[in-house]
């Protein structure tokens, strides 16, 4: 996948961060993106359903639980790849 900013026309809903450097953002319509470098590029994480998140509870840099519309909660332990 190629990083690149987030569009600035994009509404981000939620935003959190592990550390400086790692975190994980969400937009309207199930688009969730990720950064390592402080939010300098963000890659886009597929999401296995069109839901749009509310919050994300980061463990570890690739451990982060999402929360959603209608009780929806997701897992990744592989930084959002699956």
């Amino acid at each position: 996948m190629i990083s690149r900013p987030i569009p600035e026309a994009l509404l981000i809903q939620t935003l959190d961060f592990w550390n400086t450097s790692f975190g994980y953002a969400s937009a309207p319509e199930g688009k969730v993106y990720r950064t390592g470098n402080s939010g300098s590029a963000w890659v886009p994480v597929p999401l296995p359903v069109n839901r749009t998140l509310t919050g994300f509870y980061l463990f570890a840099p690739s451990v982060v639980y999402a929360v959603g519309n209608s009780g929806y909660i997701t897992r990744s332990s592989d930084s959002g790849a699956t």
